[in-house]
């Protein structure tokens, strides 16, 4: 007679809205922290190429600069680890599969390229379509292109894949995945959180490179929102 009641509670601890409710919840903590933490870092970058601010934060010019851009790129990771429950590790469980297929190599050596390419092809996209179309971007001509630029492209390419791994499918894909709601929707909804964190980074390269703001981050929403697809899909094979 006594069980009946705690049964019942159990039942609608495990009753699927009452999940899919407790998993947005997170999310939107998960969302708000990470913009905090981030957006606090590309606000002061953002401020000294404007010169609203009298330092200067150069990303590639001087140590605080590029402290300020580490400490958004990781931003996500940071907020991943504050909501972490004890014992689960870092965020980077989920990254297993991935490293296993960079690890397999002699049975998956085609995925290497595409692993490189596909982020550094999601990176080049925007600026190119926005100088076919006309537009300025400074410091870019996908006609002859600076090899020395195109591998320092290659190797960002890389480091901006791996930060948005850890964050996302490391630990906010898995997340909505309990809730659920499908994998594409979980990766439209994750996108979309990704392209607002992203947002100040955008602007900072609009500010820097491109004439036009608006025009060059709609052309940039396309190949972040396919980037983060097709990193979630190919670390679940």
């Amino acid at each position: 007679m006594y069980e009946e009641p705690v049964l019942l509670e159990k039942i609608e601890k495990l009753s699927p809205q009452k999940i899919t409710e407790s998993v947005f919840e997170k999310v939107q903590t998960f969302f708000f922290l990470s913009i905090i933490i981030s957006w606090s870092c590309w606000m002061l970058l953002l401020a000294s190429a404007k010169g609203v601010i009298p330092f200067q934060f150069d990303v590639t010019g001087n140590v605080p600069g590029f402290l300020l851009y580490a400490g958004a790129m990781t931003g996500m990771w940071l907020a991943a680890v504050f909501l972490r429950e004890p014992g689960k590790g870092l965020a980077l469980a989920e990254l297993r599969p991935m490293f296993a297929v960079l690890g397999n190599w002699k049975k998956n050596l085609h995925w290497y390229p595409v692993a490189i390419l596909v982020p550094l092809v999601a990176e080049l996209l925007a600026p190119t379509a926005y100088s076919i179309a006309g537009g300025s971007v400074h410091g870019f001509n996908p006609a002859s292109p600076d090899w020395l630029q195109v591998a320092a492209l290659l190797g960002l390419g890389i480091h901006f894949s791996i930060a948005l791994m850890i964050a996302g499918p490391g630990y906010l894909l898995p997340m909505l995945d309990k809730a659920d709601i499908g994998r594409q929707k979980a990766s439209f909804i994750a996108t979309l959180i990704t392209l607002a964190w992203l947002f100040p980074l955008i602007m900072l390269v609009v500010i820097q490179h491109m004439s036009s703001g608006t025009g060059a981050y709609m052309i940039e929403t396309v190949p972040l929102a396919l980037m983060l697809f097709w990193l979630y899909y190919t670390a679940r094979v």
